[in-house]
């Protein structure tokens, strides 16, 4: 009895510590290799002209440590007129000179580069390439054609910064959370895990809502390239191996390990290291009262209370979410977060301002009044300044003479180029100088504009027709509106309605009322009333759809499972329902100005390539209308709009077969119907006019 009883001791001592084992620092190195491109937010890496230069900014999390060499492997492109023997392409690091290399040596690719280990630093790091492109006829003409398009270099994607990384002893606490679930340099780590969070086994709303909370606030902390993809997982699914090599977040879940941490009187928030592994973090939330419709994680989208977040742990006060901001009629550049900026260099350089316009405000005129400086000896006569909107010009300055005056340049802004939700004000420069040679510095080029410039505009409140050519508007304004999931919804569904609310973020500019997720059932719009609605899953699972089916601009069959014929999408085959995802839109029955947005299929199948679209930014240029079918490989198509409602065309294979006319139809616009009248017209006269040819060779005969 005695050694059974010891026995039975031992093996569960062992199982308790087996199970509860922190997993020390990790001290492999891995390599870690960026592209450089996106490290340019995706675009390739371009310098043109004499003189030219990019920087790239590239962040290291203080979780890694560099412990070996580090280098460049570069594939450039060079203009094959250029003077091989004069130009050079110089790079820097944290403005230290790393290389200077002459065009002759691009050609051998790839080029690799080493970047001293002391470099680097964890934190911003900021990678400067500067080129110098010289063209043979320089020497004669004293370099008076700086803009020279045969003046280019360009690096190829497969252009990469390897580094030699370890883990670190890091001590995660509230003040690092953006940088900890934000940082996208996770994603270039070998081996790396999703987010991995932890809810309840019956989650009620605000667990939900806090999901959605959480996700917003990363995705407004996160770079647009980044993307949003965690694990979600209930209470009793969760096991330490689980734990592994991931950064981890509990939901009103309270791991053993973690002790007594939440207060029984005041919404709680934690985070420190995992008890599991401790070079991920780990971020416990826990709500007071789970029935009460607020979250405590709406305190990481308070700009005013989120600064106080210090420490491991804090205990939050509930307070009333204040009302969004207006709209101003005025705006300076600093008012909207920017320091004075210069543009240097000769020729075409640019600066870009952010400015976002609410949903339901339309705006009559719009006035900038630029107040600019520049170098002394710009020729204020050859050089010009164009202001761009959305990437469409939309007016042209010519520069004050003189240095500096606070006289501002007048600029009426056409308001048309203005949408809702972000706009992109560019201001490109074309600076040329008095004289030209090939000695001038660059820097020697220069204009800056004041932040005191100033962007006037006469507003008013107007109702807008729902389009999904706004999207992601109105989900990221302010208030960000609701998620309504289908009861107790799966995992699958919580991770993309996370993916989405991370998108929102990311596409905000104020970020104090997160959007909120309720069931079908906790939905009540008449006793609370919410201007923007998502209403996500099929039809069977999501009554609010069908009960809205009748309005719809696509409406589904009365058992949910096809789309009714006769509204414009018109499956590829007859014979059974096809797989389609369905995006639509349309005013909101429920409070005047909102909007309802579906997010549905005919299929599970369907209902995924919905989602696709949706979470692909990439693709959002592409959304038009009121509706969005979604098929296969990630194809699209969206609504025209005619005098009976949205039409969508869906090309159909069996077209060819049609003698004569069919491959005609078949290449013809989706919206080209006056082609399709007179071919199909031709072919009836065609067909006339053979019966006709054998009436007569039949009498004949």
């Amino acid at each position: 009895m005695k050694k059974g009883s010891l026995a039975l001791l031992i093996i569960l001592a062992v199982a308790f510590f087996w199970g509860n084992t922190v997993t020390v620092a990790r001290a492999e190195t891995s390599t870690v290799e960026i592209p450089l491109h996106t490290l340019n937010s995706d675009q390739p890496i371009q310098l043109q002209g004499l003189v030219s230069s990019t920087s790239l900014d590239l962040v290291i999390p203080p979780a890694y440590a560099l412990t070996g060499s580090a280098w460049l492997q570069l594939t450039i492109q060079s203009s094959p007129l250029l003077d091989e023997a004069r130009s050079s392409l110089t790079i820097k690091l944290n403005g230290l000179n790393i290389t200077t290399l002459k065009t002759s040596e691009l050609a051998a690719n790839p080029i690799q580069v080493n970047l001293p280990a002391d470099s680097l630093k964890t934190g911003s790091n900021v990678l400067t390439f500067t080129a110098a492109l010289f063209l043979p006829t320089d020497q004669e003409n004293d370099c008076r054609n700086w803009n020279d398009p045969a003046r280019w270099l360009n690096f190829g994607p497969e252009s990469t910064l390897h580094l030699e990384l370890s883990p670190t002893n890091t001590i995660y606490d509230l003040t690092s959370f953006a940088e900890t679930y934000a940082s996208p340099f996770d994603a270039y780590l070998p081996g790396a895990m999703p987010v991995l969070i932890v809810l309840p086994d019956e989650p009620t709303q605000d667990d939900l809502s806090t999901l959605a909370a959480l996700s917003y606030a990363i995705g407004a902390a996160s770079p647009a390239l980044t993307a949003w993809q965690p694990v979600i997982i209930s209470e009793s699914q969760f096991t330490p191996q689980l734990a592994a090599n991931r950064h981890l977040i509990f939901v009103n879940v309270f791991p053993s390990e973690l002790g007594d941490t939440a207060s029984s009187e005041k919404d709680t928030l934690v985070l420190q290291n995992s008890p599991w592994d401790a070079q991920k973090a780990l971020l416990l939330i826990a709500d007071q009262d789970r029935q009460d419709g607020y979250t405590p994680a709406q305190v990481f989208s308070d700009p005013l209370r989120r600064v106080l977040l210090q420490g491991h742990q804090v205990f939050l006060d509930r307070l009333d979410t204040p009302p969004a901001p207006e709209f101003q009629a005025s705006y300076t550049l600093e008012s909207l977060g920017y320091l004075d900026r210069t543009a240097t260099g000769v020729g075409e350089s640019s600066l870009t301002y952010r400015l976002f316009l609410p949903y339901n405000t339309a705006l009559k005129s719009t006035v900038m009044d630029l107040i600019l400086s520049h170098a002394p000896d710009l020729d204020t006569k050859a050089s010009t300044i164009t202001v761009y909107v959305n990437g469409f010009a939309v007016a042209g300055i010519i520069p004050n003479a003189g240095t500096a005056s606070l006289v501002p340049i007048q600029a009426n802004i056409p308001t048309s180029r203005f949408r809702p939700g972000e706009n992109f004000i560019r201001i490109t420069f074309n600076l040329q100088p008095t004289i030209s040679n090939c000695e001038r510095a660059p820097n020697a080029v220069w204009a800056t504009i004041n932040n005191q410039t100033t962007i006037t505009s006469n507003i008013q409140s107007q109702l807008r027709s729902p389009t999904l050519d706004d999207f992601p508007m109105p989900f990221s304004d302010n208030p960000a509106g609701v998620f309504v999931v289908p009861n107790q919804p799966d995992a699958q569904t919580l991770a993309r309605v996370a993916g989405l609310a991370f998108r929102f973020g990311q596409s905000a500019m104020n970020t104090d009322r997160p959007p909120a997720v309720m069931q079908v059932n906790e939905f009540a719009p008449e006793t609370s009333p919410v201007p923007y609605v998502m209403l996500v899953g099929l039809p069977l699972d999501n009554a609010l759809i069908m009960d809205l089916n009748n309005q719809l601009p696509q409406p589904f069959t009365p058992d949910g499972r096809a789309l009714a014929p006769g509204y414009g999408v018109y499956s590829p085959t007859d014979d059974q329902p096809a797989d389609l995802g369905v995006v639509q839109i349309l005013n909101s029955p429920w409070q005047k100005g909102g909007v309802v947005m579906v997010v549905s299929g005919t299929s599970p199948l369907g209902l995924d390539w919905a989602w696709n679209a949706l979470l692909d930014s990439s693709q959002w240029s592409q959304f038009k209308g009121s509706l969005l079918v979604a098929g296969s490989d990630q194809q699209i198509a969206v609504s025209g709009e005619t005098e009976s409602g949205p039409v969508v065309y869906w090309n159909l294979e069996k077209v060819n077969n049609i003698p004569i006319i069919g491959p005609l139809l078949q290449g013809l616009e989706p919206n080209n119907l006056v082609p399709a009248a007179v071919s199909i017209i031709a072919a009836l006269i065609l067909m006339v006019l053979l019966l006709v040819i054998l009436q007569f060779s039949k009498r004949t005969k």
